[in-house]
């Protein structure tokens, strides 16, 4: 329904584009740990046969610790001569789930008229831009120009989904806390590009104020960036709560997951300048709009 918003919000205005900042298949994180564990069991029953999965259903209905079911489990898999292929087989399932859902995603914004584009957030899959036919990942597909304002993109998040296997999530492991910004692919990706607006999953100030995944150290890829850059401006999400916050002279905005930020922006003598933000609560009632 809040993309069915958007969508019907960009096509009765005078917006230029629309930019999603990570996480278009933002299942909560339990759900898809959820749905890889039961894929997983029924790919361990498939192998080992029908009588496994009648020991386990009775074990379940018994109500047996997850620490009972996971050595039953475990016990199973240590008999097979190939156990990698129940991982193969649970990673398939939760790939094909996945497909699907981002293709029904897909077809919202197929009926909007302006251009979609967006980042790759932690619940994404890597695969999620080739899926997707209406909307141009800024990681995958590169640097837009928006009314002569230049918009990149990097994920620039690394909180892996728990009970999620890592095979189509390579994106999260490109991140430099510590060391040298030269190694990060995502670094070397967009250093000779020329950028006005940052979009990012996670945003700067967030790791600063909110994080605690790397004890508050922020990804040092795109501080280094938007420095090397001159970049002012930062679009951002993956924190589901609102934050408006400035780094140093950078401005990060990240509307959280219950309000959508309409942004009226231009590019005077090489600058970008903030005209204006409306902001709308879910689903896009107008709440107020600020001009400082």
């Amino acid at each position: 329904k809040k993309y069915e918003a958007i969508v019907n919000q960009a096509n009765n205005s005078e917006v230029d584009a629309v930019l999603i900042t990570g996480d278009l298949t933002d299942k909560d994180s339990k759900a898809y740990g959820a749905f890889h564990s039961i894929a997983f069991i029924n790919a361990v029953g498939k192998v080992a046969g029908e009588n496994f999965v009648k020991a386990f259903k009775k074990k379940q209905k018994e109500g047996a610790e997850p620490k009972d079911l996971d050595a039953l489990i475990k016990s199973e898999l240590e008999k097979m001569d190939n156990p990698e292929k129940v991982q193969e087989m649970a990673h398939l399932a939760l790939r094909e789930y996945q497909v699907k859902e981002i293709s029904e995603v897909d077809k919202i914004f197929e009926s909007c008229k302006k251009p979609v584009y967006a980042v790759t957030g932690n619940h994404d899959p890597n695969f999620i831009g080739e899926i997707m036919q209406k909307v141009h990942f800024l990681d995958k597909k590169g640097t837009v120009d928006v009314g002569g304002i230049r918009i990149a993109g990097t994920p620039s998040t690394y909180e892996m989904v728990p009970g999620v296997p890592p095979y189509d999530y390579t994106h999260l492991g490109d991140f430099v806390t510590e060391g040298k910004v030269e190694d990060s692919l995502e670094y070397n990706r967009l250093k000779d590009e020329k950028i006005d607006v940052l979009a990012t999953h996670c945003g700067l100030a967030d790791r600063l104020e909110r994080d605690t995944y790397n004890k508050k150290r922020p990804d040092q890829v795109m501080y280094r960036l938007m420095k090397d850059k001159g970049v002012k401006l930062n679009l951002s999400g993956h924190f589901h709560e609102e934050l408006i916050k400035r780094v140093d002279d950078i401005l990060q905005l990240n509307p959280g997951s219950e309000r959508v930020y309409e942004i009226d922006m231009d590019k005077k003598d090489g600058k970008v300048y903030v005209n204006e933000v409306i902001v709308y609560q879910y689903v896009l009632d107008k709440v107020g709009t600020s001009t400082n």
